[in-house]
């Protein structure tokens, strides 16, 4: 599996990250992580991001404020 840490996650463009990615999931699993410093602008995007990901398989999506949990 793939680990993508995305600084800057709750930018409106993390969602269409995500949609690029959902072709390639089948065969390069990913792990998306978005980091952002806003929780509130950061769950609204994450939630997005999340829905986008359910339409593929092996895309999983999560967010956090805290970038050190983000690259474990």
């Amino acid at each position: 599996m793939f680990n993508l840490v995305v600084l800057g996650g709750s930018s409106v463009a993390s969602p269409e990250l995500v949609s690029s990615l959902i072709p390639h999931a089948p065969e390069f699993p990913f792990r998306v992580v978005l980091v952002g410093r806003d929780e509130h602008k950061l769950a609204r995007v994450g939630n997005i991001c999340a829905q986008l990901a359910k339409s593929a398989q092996n895309l999983h999506v999560e967010w956090t404020t805290d970038a050190a949990r983000a690259l474990d």
